[in-house]
Formats: structure tokens, C-alpha cells, sequence
């Protein structure tokens, strides 16, 4: 049974091209999550800074191995409990390749509350240039 998947809102590659220093995931997500005006669904610096480090070492192998390197991937965020989860998943082959789940352990209450609580509600990132 296919999976019902949240609303889908692309990101800016203005804010990718901006700062190649940075990982792409990082500038992406910045740029995605600051064109959320309400300030109360924005991602807080400290999960992007937890996310940073392990993004080129840990998350994109493991995305190049399961989805290849020319995929556009969509990503998810929400709170589960007493972890941010984070599903990246290929829109083109969504039946046939699954999605890799990524769990964010030691976020703060504080921080956690601004993720959506059910997956359904999460917005959907568009990855470009993630690798």
C-alpha cells in the first residue's frame, strides 16, 4: 500500500549557491524552514548544528547507496517523542525503493515542539544538489 505523503513545498537553491562552505543540507533546510513565517514551526539552529556534522559523513553515503547520486530526494521532519525522525525518500521510485529513516536522539523539549507531532502534517523538502 502506497504511503500518503505529506504536503510537498520546494526549496530555494538561492540560499545552496550562496554558501558552498556549508553542507547543501544545512543551506537547504535554513532556506526552507525561513520561508515559514510563523515562528513557532521554524527548525531551531540547535538541531540544524546536530544535523550538520553527520550529514556528509553518516546520512549521504547511506542515501548514495540506497537512492543514487543524481536523485531528487524528499525529506520529512516530525517529533517522535523524544526524537526529531527525519525520512528522505526517492518521489520516483516511492513503491519500489523504501525510504531510509534517520532518528535525532537528545533534542530538547524546547527544540523538539517545533516539529509537527504526526507525519501527516510535516512539509516535504525537495533535496537538490544533496551530495
Amino acid at each position: 500500500m502506497p504511503r500518503q505523503d505529506p504536503p510537498f513545498r520546494r526549496a530555494s537553491s538561492e540560499s545552496q549557491d550562496s554558501d558552498r562552505s556549508r553542507s547543501s543540507i544545512s543551506s537547504s533546510l535554513r532556506s526552507f524552514f525561513s520561508d515559514d513565517r510563523r515562528s513557532e514551526s521554524s527548525v531551531p539552529e540547535t538541531f540544524l548544528e546536530q544535523l550538520e556534522p553527520v550529514w556528509d559523513r553518516k546520512i549521504v553515503p547511506l542515501l548514495i547507496e540506497s537512492f543514487g547520486r543524481k536523485a531528487v530526494l524528499h525529506t520529512i521532519f516530525y517529533d517522535g517523542d523524544d526524537e526529531v525522525i527525519m525520512e528522505v525518500w526517492d518521489p520516483k521510485y516511492v513503491r519500489t525503493i523504501e525510504a531510509q529513516v534517520f532518528k535525532f536522539r537528545g533534542i530538547s523539549p524546547k527544540d523538539a515542539r517545533h516539529f509537527v507531532a504526526k507525519r501527516s502534517q510535516a512539509k516535504v523538502l525537495e533535496l537538490r544538489d544533496w551530495n
